[in-house]
């Protein structure tokens, strides 16, 4: 039984889907799903559901689509109740993990961090199997890759390369697109697992090869390594929201707050366009802090060029006038020393020419004032010479 204020309710969010132009089959099932929660509430009000209704509810729902389905419907309807911003789940569904990932990509999932690593826990993982070097290396390949599980246990010896201390793996047999994958850290300990690796030296040697009888001359499968990750889960007692795709679940939430653009990211996870903007959808966990530092920061750096850019033209200028003061000193201390040699020359009197103790920045005035000094002495020796010339008489 629906009480009559859910159901002027209903009646108001269905115009509401309609007045946003939602075709009528989506507004239907909009509808559906709403009375069904309502039925569930009895007589209380939709504003006054908790958690406990809402889960009640939930519980009887066995098939897992129809319960995503419901979900992403009743949180639609209750931010529109409680007017809430987009990006804010209702309280009363926040608990509610969805099990279908094409509904995560509609509504962003606050659980998705439960199946991340936090760094403590990886690095309790690392050190509880830090004397197996196979398992050890291979749970830091994951880490710091990204790779899918099934592609790392299929990597070969000769897939890890090594240029000039810089790593990358290969991954040749994909789901999705081969490539070449760069280490942002030194994976030290699969360089432990290469020196110590039985056929080290056979480059199409598997890379974590099996260690059961039973499959000789086979790599570790995903299957049977996600099993052992489980159990390892459990023993150590991290949460149990964490399966092995969480290596690759972190490394990607890593690289996303990294601001690696979308090319990139496809490039380095094997996904395709589409597939990067669910995935960024999905792991991509900065907000507004993370855009504002982002913002402010390239207008710090862009600030600084400008700042850099006219200290640099400052700097040319100077260095340039500089050029220009020592081009002009050279000309004149040339003419001078031209006038010294004729002087001399004319005269047969040799001039001594010292410039110790005059200042630097003095140099130039007082070259032109021994130039002005030597052009009087070229005109009285002209004026003598002219007086010694013997004068011819007109008959």
């Amino acid at each position: 039984m629906i009480s009559n204020r859910n159901l002027g309710v209903i009646e108001k969010y269905k115009n509401h889907r309609l007045s946003l132009g939602k075709a009528e089959n989506t507004v239907k099932t909009d509808i559906n799903a709403v009375r069904k929660i309502a039925k569930c509430l009895g007589k209380k009000n939709f504003d006054k559901a908790s958690e406990d209704d809402l889960k009640t509810f939930f519980i009887e729902q066995k098939n897992f689509i129809l319960r995503d389905h419901y979900a992403s419907k009743i949180i639609c309807f209750y931010k529109w109740l409680l007017k809430l911003d987009g990006s804010v789940r209702p309280s009363m569904m926040a608990w509610y993990r969805y099990s279908n990932s094409s509904n995560r990509e509609k509504q962003k999932d606050p659980n998705i961090k439960k199946e991340l690593l936090e760094a403590e826990e990886y690095a309790k993982i690392i050190q509880h199997v830090r004397a197996d070097l196979r398992m050890s290396a291979l749970y830091e390949t994951l880490y710091l890759s990204g790779a899918r599980p099934d592609e790392v246990c299929k990597m070969k010896v000769g897939h890890v390369v090594n240029d000039s201390g810089k790593i990358s793996v290969l991954v040749t047999d994909s789901k999705t697109i081969p490539r070449e994958i760069p280490l942002t850290e030194k994976p030290s300990l699969l360089l432990r697992w290469l020196e110590n690796h039985p056929e080290k030296t056979v480059v199409d040697a598997w890379l974590f090869p099996s260690l059961d009888r039973r499959f000789k001359n086979r790599h570790i499968e995903a299957g049977s390594l996600s099993d052992k990750f489980k159990k390892l889960v459990v023993r150590l007692e991290l949460k149990d929201t964490l399966i092995l795709y969480s290596f690759r679940k972190t490394r990607a939430t890593i690289m996303f707050n990294q601001a690696y653009d979308d090319k990139e990211m496809g490039m380095l996870f094997g996904w395709k366009p589409h597939t990067v903007i669910d995935r960024r959808n999905e792991y991509d966990l900065r907000g507004m802090e993370d855009l504002k530092l982002k913002v402010f920061q390239k207008a710090d750096i862009y600030k600084t060029r400008e700042q850099l850019e006219g200290e640099n033209k400052k700097i040319t200028g100077d260095f340039q006038q500089r050029i220009d003061v020592l081009e002009k000193q050279n000309a004149v201390i040339g003419k001078l020393f031209l006038k010294m040699m004729n002087s001399t020359l004319n005269t047969g009197v040799s001039v001594d020419f010292e410039v110790e103790g005059v200042e630097p920045g003095k140099l130039i005035d007082f070259a032109e004032k021994m130039a002005e000094m030597l052009d009087k002495v070229d005109s009285v020796d002209n004026e003598k010479q002219k007086k010694m010339e013997p004068k011819i008489s007109k008959k």
